[in-house]
């Protein structure tokens, strides 16, 4: 995904193609996310920095409507994950 946004967000429709990509981003993350837990530490960490790598290449509004417009348990799972990271200050003002 990391790609990915950088290719859709140098596109001069980004606008129109941001939001969908963030759904679906937040869904494969949320789906590796309850899956955590089968793997190992390094592993558990790894997969973390990654999602929140991604997360920090998304415009604040994308990310933020994307959150709203997830289910309830999908949302609330990563913004936990958000709070609990390194980045959880500059993440304090999208993931409210």
């Amino acid at each position: 995904y990391h790609h990915t946004f950088d290719v859709v967000l140098a596109h001069r429709d980004a606008d129109r193609y941001i939001p969908k990509l963030t759904r679906q981003f937040l869904a494969v993350a949320h789906h590796h996310m309850r899956l955590i837990e089968r793997l190992d530490s390094s592993d558990q960490a790894a997969l973390r920095a990654g999602i929140l790598g991604v997360m920090d290449r998304i415009p604040n509004a994308a990310l933020r409507e994307g959150l709203d417009g997830s289910p309830p348990k999908r949302s609330k799972d990563i913004r936990r994950l958000t709070r609990s990271s390194p980045i959880a200050d500059a993440w304090s003002r999208v993931t409210r």
